[in-house]
């Protein structure tokens, strides 16, 4: 099983949110490693959001609407600093 699409803990509880943004981070990290240019997430609401919340630093991101679409320039620095996420697109339908 991949750990980033894992939504309970190793006993069988559901994941908090606290474990939940702890592995957007880990993904981003992940992410980081593989030198891509380009990476599409697609996920449920409840990652995206502590992403954009956390590691990506909009704390007063609004929640993401049914088939909403966000692009977004992310710098993530190699020598581990924290990452930056600028939006350059939203759409609703």
């Amino acid at each position: 099983v991949n750990p980033f699409f894992q939504m309970v803990t190793a006993d069988g509880c559901p994941e908090d949110k606290h474990e939940l943004r702890g592995r957007t981070h880990t993904f981003l990290q992940d992410v980081a490693k593989e030198r891509c240019d380009v990476v599409a997430v697609v996920t449920h609401k409840g990652f995206l959001r502590e992403l954009e919340r956390g590691p990506l630093g909009r704390t007063d991101a609004a929640e993401f609407d049914n088939c909403e679409l966000r692009v977004y320039d992310v710098v993530i620095p190699s020598e581990g600093g924290d990452p930056v996420g600028k939006l350059r697109y939203c759409r609703r339908t």
